[in-house]
């Protein structure tokens, strides 16, 4: 069954069964998958390494993924502002396997995604461009209230306040956040 609409997935467990060909968007990640068959999409968020990226010039744009399944494409979720777009080159894709990492050039950039086509699957990742991204700071983003509990002495409560580019799982951050 193939849709032009992407179709929702409730990822919590970043797995979901693709009933045929089509395109599948994940709700925890917004990350979009197009199916050429019927498949089990597994994929998890790992870690950066920082330095890999710094020696090519780039920096973070949101989650690394290691995604184990048979895609045509990916589309990853941007917080780019529609203005921030504009200089070419800013955002590109990395694909980091055993052999190193390279540089994919996107397909498409609209306003809430990357797209590129795979090839073969290891590990993904957005990117900015560090020299392009001094010229373009504004970011979409939702602000995270986070209040403690009372002091018990003062009687006074904090109010912590976090701003999340809109790219990065809320669940992801739940599980960092202490009180």
């Amino acid at each position: 069954m193939t849709s032009s609409r992407p179709q929702m997935c409730m990822c919590l467990l970043k797995r979901f069964r693709c009933p045929g060909p089509g395109v599948f968007q994940c709700t925890l990640t917004g990350l979009v998958f197009v199916m050429a068959q019927e498949a089990e999409l597994l994929y998890r968020t790992v870690q950066w390494d920082e330095s890999l990226l710094q020696s090519a010039g780039k920096t973070p744009a949101g989650p690394l993924f290691n995604i184990k399944c048979s895609v045509c494409q990916l589309h990853f979720p941007h917080c780019e502002t529609k203005e921030a777009l504009l200089p070419i080159g800013l955002l590109s894709v990395v694909h980091i396997t055993d052999d190193g990492m390279s540089i994919l050039e996107p397909l498409e950039i609209t306003d809430t995604h990357v797209s590129v086509k795979v090839s073969h699957l290891s590990v993904f990742g957005l990117v900015w461009d560090i020299v392009k991204r001094l010229w373009t700071t504004p970011v979409s983003g939702q602000v995270l209230l986070f209040l403690r509990p009372p002091n018990l002495r003062t009687e006074r409560q904090k109010l912590n306040m976090l701003l999340l580019p809109r790219n990065i799982p809320l669940q992801e951050v739940k599980l960092h956040v202490t009180a």
